[in-house]
């Protein structure tokens, strides 16, 4: 009877020592971004992500990211994506475009587009919204960034999430 108790406590104590949580880990790196406090020319930058919190997922939506690039020439690439973990009733996103102001030191408000889907206008599945543009006129030699306002409603549940890039440097 001895035996059978204090090998009953070994098993108990082995059982509560060498046991641990284990999390998985998200399906996409988080990545990370930094606010310089003057933007930095980094030249001719094709695809330049940079999301803000990426790793904190909500219940249905997954990320939001938003891409800059430097096409040269007074042109930008600027990309907005949003992604859902269910099939949405509807996405909906905001790309904002903002300029540093050196007599600020801040960045202003340049251009917005807004962009929205619904699962119908998609066949019946709605995971995820990417939309792409160029924009033309932008002046060389000035800094821009990229804000994203992201949106995705599946029946009453509604989350949002907000995404920037740091600053490019138009190149000629």
């Amino acid at each position: 009877m001895r035996k059978a108790k204090r090998s009953i406590l070994l098993t108990v104590a082995a059982t509560m020592l060498f046991s641990t949580s284990a999390y998985a880990m998200p399906p996409v790196q988080a990545l990370t971004w930094s606010i310089a406090e003057r933007p930095t020319s980094i030249g001719y930058v094709e695809y330049k992500k940079d999301a803000v919190n990426v790793a904190p997922r909500g219940e249905i939506l997954s990320t939001g990211m938003v891409t800059i690039g430097d096409y040269g020439n007074g042109k930008l690439y600027l990309c907005i994506e949003t992604y859902a973990h269910e099939n949405a009733d509807r996405i909906s996103q905001t790309l904002y475009l903002e300029q540093w102001d050196e007599s600020r030191n801040d960045w202003v408000y340049v251009e917005d587009w807004e962009f929205s889907t619904t699962k119908e206008e998609n066949d019946g599945e709605l995971y995820d919204y990417i939309v792409e543009l160029e924009v033309d006129g932008c002046e060389v030699g000035e800094s821009y960034r990229a804000r994203g306002s992201h949106m995705v409603r599946v029946g009453s549940k509604t989350e949002s999430f907000s995404s920037r890039t740091d600053g490019v440097t138009l190149t000629d």
